[in-house]
């Protein structure tokens, strides 16, 4: 069934790219909001620009208590490699 505006997420559990479980209601617990960025292919050109632009709001985003995560299906190896090569400094996580 689809999320209308104003209705809260699912809550997920998703392993990081530093090997970290990070649990959606354990961001809303720290932070008023969650911003989740869903890419499909890192190093790609479209989500390589998509990725580095969230990197130039996140302090945007920080001053409205948001946390930005990304979320791919690329594997860990992957992500852990595209963040430190585009030097991200928000969490990338593994649908995969």
């Amino acid at each position: 069934m689809p999320l209308k505006a104003g209705d809260l997420a699912p809550d997920f559990a998703l392993r990081s790219d530093t090997g970290d479980m990070v649990r959606l209601s354990d961001e809303l617990k720290k932070h008023e909001y969650v911003v989740l960025a869903f890419f499909p292919a890192a190093f790609s050109a479209v989500c390589t620009n998509e990725m580095n632009i969230f990197q130039e709001a996140l302090g945007e985003l920080q001053d409205l208590s948001a946390s930005l995560l990304g979320i791919s299906t690329d594997n860990f190896y992957s992500l852990r490699e595209f963040r430190e090569r585009n030097g991200l400094d928000f969490a990338l996580l593994l649908d995969f």
